[in-house]
């Protein structure tokens, strides 16, 4: 009767530990696949909004000299999304301009016009973007607070320890259920390692200067794309 009394209290015992342990591992997973999906949401935007944005510009710009000189001038290295073939070809150029109105009473202005409002969109696009990824960097700090706390609180080897103790399989399978095979693949299921460096995961986006903090250098790369 002692023994049967002790064997059905460490069961309960090892029951809560597992139930405990799987339900708090479950909650992280959980909250680690929903920043995954911010970080899938994020990365459409880039190719939705901002890069669109970035190819209209080109398009008016044209010449990849002068568009370096505009990525310089707003602080973006590199020449993200360009192809010679977008910039180029007629029929892309219209696409992408069919939606910034074309107003002004001269050629130029009309040019200029386009290629401000092109600007305009292109930093109010970003700055949602940034508004994006820093939400998601908080997101991320809070799972990997979660993380430290979990593997403070549950000692791997002690998991380990206990796993293996549950030697028959009936017993493993009534404390664990379904969460964890038996044999080498434990320790690797166990493992939770922190969320990795998002700007690894994430296309690079400057902050952009707002439209009068370049307006004179970006009218000039209009003028010389517009007698081109």
């Amino acid at each position: 009767m002692t023994d049967d009394i002790a064997k059905a209290l460490a069961y309960q015992v090892k029951r809560e530990i597992a139930e405990n342990y799987f339900g708090t591992r479950k909650v992280i997973e959980e909250d680690v696949r929903a920043l995954d999906d911010m970080v899938a949401g994020i990365s459409m935007f880039y190719e939705r909004k901002i890069g669109p944005d970035l190819l209209r510009v080109y398009a008016l710009l044209i010449e990849p000299a002068r568009i370096d000189r505009f990525l310089k001038l707003v602080g973006w290295p590199k020449r993200p999304l360009y192809e010679d073939y977008v910039v180029e070809s007629d029929g892309i150029r219209k696409r992408l301009l069919q939606r910034i109105e074309e107003r002004g009473w001269t050629a130029f202005s009309r040019f200029w016009n386009r290629l401000v409002d092109s600007y305009e969109k292109l930093h109010r696009d970003a700055e949602a973007f940034a508004d994006m990824v820093e939400e998601a960097r908080e997101q991320a700090e809070l799972v990997n607070h979660e993380i430290r706390r979990f593997n403070e609180k549950f000692s791997l080897d002690d998991i380990l320890s206990f796993v293996k103790s549950l030697d028959r399989h009936n017993e493993r399978r009534a404390v664990l259920g379904d969460h964890l095979p038996g044999g080498e693949k434990v320790a690797a299921r166990l493992d939770i390692c922190p969320v990795r460096d998002l700007d690894a995961r994430l296309p690079f986006v400057p902050q952009l200067p707002p439209l009068k903090a370049i307006r004179a250098e970006l009218k000039e790369l209009a003028q010389e794309a517009f007698v081109a």
